[in-house]
């Protein structure tokens, strides 16, 4: 799909968006078989909302606020430890009833993890959009029109696949610098660690990086998933050792649905720390 045919797509998508609406106002009853499958197709490419989001809504609305203010673009950086849930708050954010208000069909989640090499942050945002142009300076020129077209949101998940890298990070700084000059456009990125690039005018006030959860909903998060009481004496202190971190507590979590919660504390003490 080049950037036109994309561009066509959206503008469709928008017209069936705007269709469905109607219809749903007008009617009570349920939509037809038809018209939920075109209900899918408006979907944004986006990753769905976490189910089990606790702990964050501080730092969501935060991003939130900033980036729906009326005419207006914002960059933010969302930092923090592997594993302290940077994916999990963008999409969040995503999803939002404001952003998806704000933004409509225009919201874009690019996932970075990959992206390595000479070039490949250009290239990754390109076929992302469909844009197979193989000239830089065209294939740029085209992704900028089409972020152009109407005020929109990218998400740029774990940028510091692209970033991080010494013989990368000048290549990646342009990247974010051509993003950037887009006035319509609004961008997030996830980053791991507590630096920010430096071709950016991240909005103000700078997010500090993620902290781990607080103890009520780390103990919410790790109760909703394994299978033991929020009462039970090993509880407290396995969730000290996993330092309410939400991916550890996720994974350990699944296991105590049929582990003992007192041998996962001795096996996480045993662990190097």
């Amino acid at each position: 799909m080049n950037g036109v045919q994309l561009r066509a797509k959206l503008r469709l998508q928008a017209s069936v968006a705007q269709v469905l609406e109607t219809a749903t106002v007008r009617s009570a009853g349920p939509l037809p078989t038809v018209v939920a499958s075109e209900l899918a197709l408006c979907a944004p490419n986006i990753p769905p909302k976490p189910v089990l989001y606790l702990g964050r809504d501080l730092e969501t609305q935060a991003i939130v606020s900033l980036i729906t203010l009326k005419d207006k673009s914002a960059y933010i950086a969302i930092l923090g430890a592997p594993g302290i849930g940077k994916t999990s708050v963008a999409t969040a954010v995503l999803h939002a009833p404001d952003v998806v208000a704000a933004f409509g069909l225009h919201r874009f989640y690019v996932a970075c993890d990959a992206v390595g090499g000479r070039g490949s942050s250009l290239n990754a945002l390109c076929a992302h959009f469909g844009i197979s142009e193989p000239n830089r300076g065209a294939a740029a020129k085209a992704l900028c029109d089409i972020l152009a077209e109407e005020r929109c949101l990218l998400v740029l998940d774990n940028f510091e696949s692209a970033w991080e890298a010494a013989d990368n990070r000048a290549d990646a700084e342009e990247t974010l610098g051509l993003l950037v000059t887009v006035k319509s456009l609004s961008l997030v990125i996830t980053m791991r660690g507590a630096e920010r690039p430096q071709s950016v005018p991240w909005t103000r006030p700078l997010l500090p990086p993620h902290a781990p959860l607080h103890d009520d909903a780390a103990k919410q998060l790790f109760v909703a998933i394994s299978d033991i009481s929020e009462h039970n004496a090993h509880l407290a202190e396995l969730l000290q050792l996993l330092d309410n971190v939400p991916l550890p507590l996720v994974l350990t979590a699944n296991i105590a649905q049929y582990e003992p919660s007192e041998e996962l504390t001795v096996t996480r003490k045993s662990l190097p720390m």
